[in-house]
């Protein structure tokens, strides 16, 4: 019996110092999917993302110049073009312009020929 007091007794102290207030491990805030991908991401033009490996995050700055397809986007940057697909639930009811800036913030996927960065992430500057 004393063991499981001993035990329980610095269980029950950890737990007692969290801070009030803070989040637990699992708690999302409303901007988590935008907050992780922004976190994880790295800036970069489609020239540097043609040179990275399958799956890694990336953040381009371009023109969604034309629809290739049901959620297919040919995007360009200064250094290139890039197919990238963004599905109904990014792209929203957002009205983007061939000539428009957009920043998108996605994942490489190599798997694809040619290869695509599925898009998890769009803003307007």
């Amino acid at each position: 019996m004393n063991k499981r007091i001993l035990i329980a007794a610095p269980v029950a102290l950890f737990w007692s110092i969290a801070a009030p207030g803070a989040p637990t491990p699992h708690q999302l805030s409303d901007n988590a999917p935008q907050a992780a991908a922004e976190q994880e991401a790295h800036r970069t033009t489609i020239a540097r993302a043609k040179q990275m490996e399958d799956g890694a995050s990336v953040k381009i700055q371009g023109v969604l110049e034309q629809k290739l397809g049901e959620d297919i986007y040919r995007l360009r940057d200064d250094s290139g073009t890039l197919n990238a697909v963004i599905p109904g639930t990014v792209l929203g009811n957002a009205s983007i312009a061939a000539t428009d800036q957009v920043i998108v913030t996605g994942a490489l996927d190599k798997k694809q020929k040619p290869f695509r960065l599925r898009v998890s992430y769009l803003e307007k500057p």
